[in-house]
């Protein structure tokens, strides 16, 4: 996401988020603390998936985008990455989880 695109969607979704939090506790200085602290979760948990996809080769990549970003199957995947849903490397690469925090952390990794 680029920093116009960061802003725009900051600037749309701030005050919904602020609005909700503001009814949950009743407090606007509180809620517009929430309503920022769960923007800067969103952009740190969007930096580590990011830098998660970027430490695939770019067939796995691929895979991965194509699951669980476009949410296709594994036979759609598999056809868009020219290889059959029995293959091994369709397999291999269509099963993985979608890269985040909780994913490399478990795995020992670090982002």
């Amino acid at each position: 996401m680029r920093r116009r695109d960061e802003d725009e969607f900051t600037a749309v979704t701030m005050p919904r988020l602020r609005r909700t939090a503001y009814l949950m506790c009743g407090d606007w200085h509180r809620a517009e603390d929430a309503a920022q602290d769960a923007l800067v979760s969103v952009y740190r948990h969007r930096l580590l998936v990011v830098r998660a996809l970027a430490a695939l080769p770019p067939s796995q990549r691929a895979c991965v985008v194509l699951r669980h970003y476009a949410d296709l199957s594994l036979a759609q995947t598999a056809r868009s990455v020219s290889t059959t849903p029995a293959s091994r490397s369709a397999r291999t690469c269509c099963r993985q989880e979608a890269p985040g925090p909780g994913r490399w952390h478990r795995a020992g990794r670090s982002c």
